[in-house]
């Protein structure tokens, strides 16, 4: 069974109970919340093999700076491998909200 996720455009094809594979289709672009991570730091190449052109990052610091080096050094990592397919947004502060 074949449906497209209206959201993001994937075609979801279901092929068992519980069994999801995600079909390449050519995207524009978008936008992740990077914290730096191995989980958002493995997001990057899995977008790119999902067919997104280009991939903005962006990070939000809530007051702790824990792990914005961190960040800021694997988007610097990811840069090198992935070039102009990445732009860094920045650092986002969101103190006080």
């Amino acid at each position: 069974m074949k449906r497209k996720n209206i959201k993001t455009g994937i075609e979801i094809n279901n092929k068992k109970k519980g069994e999801v594979k995600m079909e390449k289709t050519e995207k524009e672009g978008c936008i992740l919340m990077f914290s730096g991570g191995y989980d958002t730091l493995l997001c990057v190449p899995r977008l790119i093999s999902l067919g997104f052109k280009s991939i903005a990052l962006i990070t939000f610091d809530n007051g702790t700076e824990k792990g914005l080096d961190n960040a800021i050094k694997n988007v610097e990592r990811l840069k090198k491998i992935y070039g102009e397919s990445l732009e860094f947004l920045g650092v986002e502060s969101i103190v006080g909200i």
